[in-house]
C-alpha cells in the first residue's frame, strides 16, 4: 500500500540521515482517479502510536491548461499524466511541443521529454499527420530552433513497415532478428536503408549492412541525433 511504503522509506531516510525529511510523493498514474491516501495512521482504541503524513500530487487531479506555460520541463512532460480529455489531445500534444522548443534547456533533455510525450500521448494516424502539418505554425517567430524536424511516432513505424515489405519482397521472409534490429532504428537510419538496399544483390548484402550499423544506444523516435548536444557542449 500506498501509505505505509511512503512510511518505511521516509523511516529509512530518517534513520540513515538524521536529517529533517519532506515526504512528498507524485502518482503519476492515469487510473484509478480517487484520492490517493495522504497518511498512514497505527494505533489501537485506547492509545494513538503513529499518525504519518506525507504530500500527494496526483496528476489525474490536476487540469492541464494550469501547467502549460510552467518553465520547468518536468511539468511539461507531466501534462500527458493530467486530465486530458480524448478530444484534447491533439491540441495538448501540439501545445507542449511548442512550448517545449523554447525551453532553456539542452537538446538532449528537450529529445527525452518529446520521447515522454510520443510514448505516454499517442495519436491516432490522422491525429499525427495533422500535428505534422501544423507543427511549423506552432513555432513563435522568435524561436531559434525549427519545428520542421520532428517526426511522428506514426511516420517512424510507416517507414519500418514500408522497409520491412520492401526487404521481404526482394529476398524472401525476414528472421525476427532483422525485422527486431530494423524496428529499432530511428528515423534517419531508416532512410539510409531505403537508399542503401538498391544496391543490395542478396541477403548477405543486408546483413553486412546491418552489422555496420547498429542501433543506436540513444533510440530517439524522433529521428534525432546527439550531434546538436556535442555542438553545445
Amino acid at each position: 500500500m500506498l501509505h505505509q511504503r511512503m512510511f518505511r522509506y521516509f523511516a529509512r531516510f530518517h534513520d540513515r540521515y538524521a536529517v529533517p525529511i519532506y515526504p512528498i510523493v507524485l502518482c503519476s498514474y492515469q487510473t484509478p482517479k480517487q484520492l490517493a491516501p495522504d497518511r498512514y495512521i497505527v494505533g489501537f482504541p485506547n492509545f494513538a502510536v503513529l499518525d504519518f503524513r506525507f504530500r500527494v500530487i496526483q496528476s489525474n487531479q490536476l487540469r492541464w491548461r494550469n501547467f502549460l506555460q510552467h518553465p520547468n520541463p518536468l511539468a511539461t512532460a507531466l501534462l500527458t499524466r493530467m486530465r486530458v480529455a480524448p478530444r484534447e489531445r491533439l491540441a495538448v500534444k501540439a501545445a507542449c511541443l511548442a512550448h517545449l522548443i523554447g525551453l532553456p534547456i539542452s537538446s538532449k533533455r528537450r529529445r527525452m521529454i518529446r520521447q515522454f510525450l510520443d510514448v505516454y500521448l499517442p495519436l491516432q494516424p490522422p491525429e499525427e499527420r495533422l500535428l505534422h502539418e501544423k507543427l511549423p505554425e506552432l513555432a513563435s517567430p522568435r524561436q531559434e530552433e525549427p519545428m520542421t524536424g520532428f517526426v511522428t511516432s506514426w511516420e517512424r513505424l510507416a517507414g519500418v513497415r514500408m522497409v520491412t515489405m520492401l526487404l521481404d519482397a526482394r529476398f524472401g521472409p525476414l528472421s525476427d532478428a532483422i525485422k527486431a534490429h530494423i524496428a529499432d532504428y530511428p528515423y534517419h537510419l531508416l532512410e539510409a536503408l531505403i537508399l542503401a538496399q538498391v544496391g543490395f544483390t542478396n541477403l548477405a548484402d543486408l546483413e553486412a549492412w546491418l552489422a555496420i550499423n547498429p542501433v543506436p544506444p540513444w533510440v530517439d523516435p524522433l529521428g534525432e541525433s546527439d550531434e546538436d548536444e556535442e555542438l553545445e557542449q
